[in-house]
């Protein structure tokens, strides 16, 4: 504040104090002033309109109670009444007929202002006469001058009052103002350097709010913001767009292989290629992982593929991080607008649709199909029922049995998921375990498998039949402690021996995270249950680990038993594995057996275990025994008919 300041500040609180006193002086004098008037003139129109009418109750008594003296001396009576009342220069007195003309006046000529009024009458003799009352009003103004005086003295008072307590009010807090002045600036001062500080703060924050931190690129939210916009502005202006999804092939191995740290590296490294491939006004964002997104406007499908394909080509060469030399490839699925939705979580899915799609085949690049997803609906719908499946009691297990290929005898069986769903009737495992797998619910739907398989295999031991029972782990489960801890108590509870207990675990699942399968595993083992690689030779698992793993079988995947017979590929296969599962102490389990050639070739190739249609499809638990049974009489009934043609060839030739 300036030194000239404060005594502006004074001269404008003075000439405030002026202003509001004169108001209120003002205010003051035409409050005085108007009621003084106001009440006057009501009580003079009073004092006239009851004076007129008593007149007229005068001449109306009059003319009834002397009705001839009325019609005869009309005139001179009422100039009597006029004379008989009370005299006063103030008030003048007119009797009008009905046609207007003055009958009699009396009372002096009174000048403006007057307050006039009337009342009518209706005589005996028909006459109609009208009244009028005039008072004069100049007394009451020459009183208002001498009120308005009064008024203006008690107003000069007034004025001074407020005058000097505003003014004195007002500058006793300007004072308080100035003493607390510097104090408040250096408060200010405080919170405004503060609040520059909260203003980069939060610019830092919404930027890493919108932000991948590793790569700088746009993350999920702002793509999903862009995306709405965008899809906006293409319904106005009429114009395709297409959205993309790009995920790195095989980046989880480097990342366990190499460290984060390398990882983070690629990342940085795929995206800066990547950005130098798109068009200026596209947008490219990490999602996650090693997944991206790319929103292309106003290309079609011909455009989003080519752009895709130039993505792809930008990642060809090598990635240099540090002494490593790494080769990356990346799968892209492709959703266009209008064609595929309107939506920008409609697009973003089904471009994911896409990009799975685009892995699974051999094209890196796919554009979404509606027949890729044609049971997105019904998956929605199992999602939301799977929920309520096992407290319904809706779930149940088949079992098919397996064969000891060096007795013929029927020792095991593999517990196979169904669910018996209210509307869509026996649902496979293929069509909602992927679903229990995403909703976080299959460790509670193994502990149900596991805890009823336990349960029918002490029903059939008491009835006599020992069989051991396989069930299927997803990976989930081989990575989840709490979930081992509950097959822990399951076999601790069980009055069955542990080992009649068998887990099947896929070898992409323990190649997932090999360190986590490996404790998890040793800690299932040391239960006493028995632990088979299921559709083995069809993942990418590592020798050595395989060597270390605490497994009793390995199961050969159907692909391979299926055409082992004509095929000489796939019987070359199927001995390799044999041996090698041999060489390293495990049993062999081949799956997917359909014809008794085939059985017959695995069992000369020492084979332990035989599985599959030909022997029984999966089964009720209680058609089991019955199934047994009939394994058992086709088994001897194709070796009649295998030895009679061994015979009847022998002795043709």
């Amino acid at each position: 504040m300036t030194m000239a300041q404060p005594a502006t500040q004074r001269i404008n609180i003075k000439r405030l104090s002026l202003w509001l006193a004169l108001g209120a002086a003002l205010w003051l004098w035409l409050l005085l002033s108007a009621t003084y008037l106001g009440t006057a003139y009501y009580h003079d129109v009073q004092d006239a309109q009851r004076r007129a009418e008593q007149a007229v109750s005068v001449i109306a008594d009059y003319s009834f109670l002397y009705p001839s003296e009325w019609n005869e001396k009309s005139r001179d009576w009422l100039e009597g009444l006029a004379r008989g009342q009370r005299h006063d220069p103030l008030y003048r007195y007119r009797f009008v007929d009905e046609s207007g003309a003055t009958q009699h006046g009396i009372g002096p000529q009174l000048k403006w202002p007057v307050v006039t009024r009337a009342a009518r009458v209706t005589t005996t003799s028909g006459l109609v006469l009208q009244v009028e009352v005039s008072k004069s009003w100049r007394p009451v103004l020459n009183a208002s001058s001498w009120m308005g005086l009064a008024a203006v003295i008690l107003s000069i008072i007034v004025f001074s009052l407020v005058r000097w307590y505003t003014q004195r009010t007002m500058l006793r807090g300007l004072r308080r103002v100035r003493l607390d002045q510097g104090r408040l600036r250096a408060e200010l001062r405080v919170k405004d350097l503060a609040l520059k500080e909260a203003q980069v703060m939060t610019g830092s924050m919404q930027r890493m709010a919108m932000h991948d931190p590793i790569t700088g690129l746009p993350n999920r939210a702002f793509f999903v913001d862009s995306l709405r916009r965008s899809l906006s502005n293409a319904v106005m202006e009429g114009k395709p767009l297409a959205v993309m999804m790009l995920d790195l092939d095989h980046f989880k191995e480097i990342n366990d292989t190499l460290g984060h740290d390398v990882g983070d590296h690629m990342l940085r490294e795929v995206g800066e290629r990547m950005s130098h491939t798109l068009r200026q006004n596209d947008v490219m964002a990490r999602l996650g992982g090693d997944e991206f997104a790319l929103l292309l406007y106003g290309a079609d499908v011909r455009g989003a593929t080519a752009a895709a394909n130039k993505v792809r080509l930008a990642l060809v060469p090598d990635m240099k991080t540090g002494s490593h030399s790494l080769s990356v490839e990346a799968s892209v699925g492709i959703a266009l607008f209008p064609d595929h939705g309107h939506q920008e979580g409609m697009l973003m899915q089904r471009a994911e649709v896409a990009m799975y799609s685009a892995k699974r085949g051999k094209n890196h690049v796919t554009v979404y199909d509606p027949t890729q997803d044609k049971f997105s609906v019904d998956r929605l719908r199992l999602l939301s029922d799977l929920a309520h499946a096992i407290g319904r009691n809706e779930l149940l297990l088949f079992y098919q049995p397996k064969v000891d290929m060096r007795t013929g005898k029927v020792m095991s069986a593999e517990a196979l998921l169904r669910w018996n769903h209210p509307e869509l009737g026996l649902v496979g495992p293929t069509d909602f375990i992927p679903l229990a797998e995403q909703s976080r619910r299959i460790r509670e739907i193994t502990v149900w498998v596991v805890k009823t398989a336990l349960q029918q295999m002490e029903r059939w031991h008491r009835s006599g039949l020992v069989l051991s029972v396989a069930v299927n782990l997803s990976a989930q489960n081989l990575h989840d402690r709490d979930f081992v801890l509950s097959i822990q108590r399951m076999v601790e509870g069980s009055t069955l021996d542990a080992r009649l207990l068998t887990f099947e675990i896929t070898e992409s699942a323990i190649m997932a995270e090999p360190a986590l399968s490996m404790k998890n595993l040793v800690e299932l083992d040391k239960l006493g249950v028995k632990l088979s690689v299921d559709d083995f030779g069809t993942g990418y698992s590592s020798l050595a680990y395989l060597k270390k793993l605490p497994v009793d079988e390995l199961k050969i995947d159907r692909s391979f038993v299926k055409d082992m017979v004509t095929d000489t590929d796939d019987r070359m296969i199927v001995s390799s594995i044999i041996d090698l599962a041999h060489n390293l102490n495990m049993q062999v389990v081949a799956e997917g057996i359909e014809d008794h050639a085939t059985y017959q070739q695995l069992k000369e190739l020492g084979c332990d275990w035989a599985q599959g249609f030909h022997l029984s499809k999966p089964v009720p638990s209680e058609q089991v025994l019955h199934a047994v049974e009939g394994i058992t009489a086709r088994l001897v009934d194709a070796t009649v008919v295998l030895d009679n043609g061994l015979r009847n060839s022998a002795t043709t030739h």
